[in-house]
C-alpha cells in the first residue's frame, strides 16, 4: 500500500523536475535574446578578422535584430569626429539601442563612447582591448576587456623554454611603442627573460601600415638570419608585438630553426595559416579548425617542436564575453562574479579572467599556449 501511494508523488516529482529543466540550465549556455539592440563596432577582416567573424556569429546566433555588426573602416575608427557622428548614427537607427560594443579600443571610439555617455547615459558601452593610454582612461565605459599582458608574458617565455630556447628577441615598431598595452606586454617579457633565465634583446622593426609586403619579407628574413648567425649554436626565440607582421616573422624563425612562442593579440588566424599556407576559409577565430590545421601542417613540415599555439582565439574570446554580458541585463556595475560568468558561457572554461585594476573596471582574459608537438 505504501509503494501505491507514493508512485502518484513520485510522477509528480519528476514532472516536476522536467518543468524546472529549462530555468536550472538557463544560465549555463551563451545568450540568444537580450534586454535591448546591442551593436558591435569593428573593423573587418584585413585588420579585425577574429572580431569581426565573431561579430557575424553573434549577429546570427541571436534573434533576428537583437545583435547588430557595424563594420567600420580602420581611418575612420581612429577619428574622434568620425566615430562621434557614427554614434549620431546609431541612436537614430536604433532607438530600442541598448549597449555597445568597441571590439578594438582604438583612439576615435572615445568621440562615440563620449556622445552616447553625455547624450543617453542609460546605454551600456563594453570596450575590448584599448590601444592608447587616453581610450583606457578617458573613455567613459562600464566594462574594459583586454589582454592579461603579465600571464602573456609569462606564458610566451615558458613555452620558449619548453621549446629550448635560450634568448628572446622582440620585434616592435615605433607605433607599438607609443601604445600603453604592448608596453606592458615587452616589459613584462623582459622581465620574465631575466626571470628565467633567457638572454633578452629588442630590434625596432618597420611600421607595417608604412611598409610593403615585399619589403617586410625582406626584413625579417634578413634580421633573423643575421641574429642567428651571431648566436649560432643556441636556439632563439622570436615574437612580434604587431600581429600583422606574425607570416613574415614566422617563416623567417622557422628557416633558421628559431621557435616562435604564440603571437602577441593571442591571434589564431594571423601568421601561421598564412606562413603554413592553410586556407581559412570563413574560419577566422575557427579555434579548434585552426588549430587542427596548422599543427598539421607544421608535423608535415618537420617544424611542429618550433612554435606554440593560444588554445583559444583571444580577440574572438573578448568580443562574445562581452556580448553575453550585456544579454544578461546587468546593471552598471560590474563584478567578478559577472564577468567570469559571461566569459564562461562565451568561450568555455580554457578562458582565464582578473581584474586588472583597483580604480577601472579592467578585466584580463588569458588562455592556454601549447607546444605543437
Amino acid at each position: 500500500m505504501r509503494t501505491r501511494t507514493l508512485r502518484p508523488l513520485r510522477c509528480l516529482a519528476a514532472l516536476l523536475v522536467l518543468a524546472l529543466l529549462p530555468s536550472l540550465f538557463a544560465g549555463c549556455g551563451p545568450r540568444t535574446k537580450s534586454p535591448g539592440q546591442i551593436v558591435i563596432i569593428t573593423g573587418g577582416l584585413a585588420s579585425m578578422p577574429e572580431e569581426y567573424a565573431k561579430a557575424l556569429a553573434l549577429e546570427s546566433a541571436f534573434d533576428k535584430g537583437t545583435v547588430i555588426v557595424r563594420r567600420v573602416d580602420d581611418a575612420d575608427l581612429q577619428s574622434y569626429t568620425k566615430m562621434r557622428t557614427l554614434a549620431e548614427q546609431l541612436l537614430v537607427s536604433y532607438p530600442n539601442l541598448y549597449g555597445i560594443v568597441y571590439a578594438r579600443g582604438t583612439a576615435g571610439i572615445l568621440g562615440a563612447a563620449e556622445y552616447l555617455h553625455t547624450t543617453r547615459p542609460e546605454t551600456h558601452q563594453v570596450v575590448c582591448v584599448p590601444e592608447t593610454s587616453e581610450t583606457l582612461w578617458k573613455i567613459p565605459a562600464e566594462l574594459i576587456l583586454d589582454y592579461d599582458r603579465t600571464a602573456m608574458a609569462e606564458a610566451a617565455v615558458e613555452a620558449a623554454k619548453t621549446l629550448g630556447a635560450g634568448a628572446l628577441l622582440y620585434f616592435h615598431s615605433e607605433r607599438q611603442q607609443a601604445e600603453s598595452g604592448q608596453q606592458a606586454l615587452q616589459t613584462a617579457i623582459q622581465t620574465q627573460c631575466k626571470d628565467q633565465g633567457l638572454d633578452y634583446d629588442y630590434n625596432l622593426c618597420p611600421d607595417t601600415r608604412e611598409t610593403s609586403a615585399e619589403d617586410l619579407q625582406t626584413y625579417y628574413h634578413s634580421i633573423v638570419a643575421a641574429h642567428a648567425q651571431k648566436n649560432a649554436g643556441q636556439t632563439i626565440a622570436y615574437f612580434a608585438a604587431d600581429p600583422q607582421a606574425q607570416r613574415w616573422l614566422v617563416d623567417a624563425a622557422l628557416q633558421q630553426k628559431g621557435v616562435v612562442p604564440g603571437m602577441s593579440y593571442g591571434a589564431l588566424s594571423l601568421g601561421f595559416p598564412a606562413a603554413f599556407s592553410v586556407d581559412l576559409k570563413d574560419h577566422y577565430g575557427d579555434a579548434a579548425y585552426l588549430l587542427e590545421r596548422v599543427s598539421a601542417a607544421a608535423k608535415e613540415q618537420e617544424v611542429a617542436g618550433q612554435i606554440a599555439l593560444w588554445q583559444l582565439s583571444l580577440p574572438a574570446a573578448m568580443v562574445g564575453t562581452a556580448v553575453e554580458y550585456l544579454a544578461r541585463g546587468y546593471e552598471k556595475a560590474p563584478t567578478d562574479s559577472h564577468v567570469r560568468a559571461a566569459a564562461k558561457a562565451a568561450a568555455g572554461r580554457q578562458l582565464k579572467v582578473r581584474a586588472l585594476s583597483d580604480t577601472l573596471p579592467s578585466y584580463g582574459f588569458i588562455c592556454p599556449l601549447k607546444p605543437v608537438k
